[in-house]
C-alpha cells in the first residue's frame, strides 16, 4: 500500500509544529500572548478596541466550529451517514428509535474505551 499523500501532510504538520516550538517557547516565558504570531497584514489591530472585539469574534468563531464537529460526529451516530452523504442523498431515518439505539451503543463503546 503507498502512502505518499500521507507521508507529505505528515512532513507538513511536522515542520508547522517545529517552526512554532519557538512561539510555545516564548509564550512559557511570558514574552507574548498565547495565539499571537505576530502576523497581521492588513493591520487590523492598530485600533486596541478593534483588535479586543476581534479577538473575541475568533474565540467564538472557534468554539462555533468546535459545536458543528460534535453535531457532525452525532449526526453520524444517529444516521450513520457522513454529513457530504447525508447532504448529497437526504433519506429521513425510517426507524428513529434504531438511530438513537445506534448512537447510544456507540457512546456506551466508547466509554468502555476509555
Amino acid at each position: 500500500m503507498k502512502s505518499g499523500g500521507m507521508s507529505q501532510i505528515l512532513m507538513f504538520i511536522a515542520g508547522f509544529e517545529f517552526l512554532s516550538c519557538a512561539a510555545v517557547y516564548q509564550t512559557m516565558q511570558g514574552k507574548r500572548e498565547p495565539g499571537y504570531f505576530g502576523f497581521d497584514p492588513l493591520n487590523l489591530g492598530k485600533d486596541p478596541a478593534a483588535f479586543e472585539k476581534f479577538q473575541v469574534n475568533e474565540i467564538k468563531n472557534g468554539r462555533l466550529a468546535m459545536i458543528a464537529v460534535g453535531g457532525f460526529i452525532h449526526q453520524y451516530w444517529a444516521t450513520n451517514q457522513t454529513v457530504l452523504d447525508q447532504l448529497t442523498n437526504f433519506r429521513v431515518l425510517s426507524n428513529p428509535e434504531a438511530g438513537v439505539k445506534s448512537a447510544l451503543d456507540a457512546l456506551v463503546t466508547l466509554r468502555h474505551a476509555f
